[in-house]
């Protein structure tokens, strides 16, 4: 093979998608009262200043449903510098129309259960 075309083929080579790459297995915890909770706002949540709506979860009930201001939060917290649990729901989920969408046909079984939602796949699954 000539010297040039080997080189534009190892080039093309490392460009290819790999096979059985790893999907994204980003995902939020939180509880099923929470996650019906959120489901029960999808029309409070507003997507003006972008394509997804920060909720704070444990405020859901309240006014707008949890949502808040991504810049708030930022500029007016404190840095936290515990450890988090990794099996503790999450505080605050960032989820997009599409992802309330997804939400709106999955079944939730338990209110106390906790459930890890998989926003790439729509995929819902309860943790142990």
């Amino acid at each position: 093979m000539h010297p040039n075309r080997l080189s534009v083929f190892i080039a093309s080579m490392m460009l290819m998608p790999v096979a059985g790459v790893a999907e994204d297995d980003s995902h939020f915890l939180i509880t099923g009262e929470r996650l019906a909770c959120v489901m029960s706002h999808s029309a409070d949540y507003s997507f003006d200043s972008g394509d997804v709506a920060f909720i704070a979860v444990e405020d859901c009930s309240g006014d707008g449903g949890g949502q808040v201001s991504l810049a708030n939060m930022v500029l007016n917290s404190a840095p936290d510098v515990s450890v988090a649990d990794d099996q503790a729901p999450d505080a605050v989920v960032a989820l997009s129309k599409d992802d309330l969408a997804c939400l709106a046909n999955l079944d939730v079984a338990g209110a106390d259960a906790l459930y890890a939602f998989y926003p790439n796949g729509c995929r819902l699954e309860q943790k142990d």
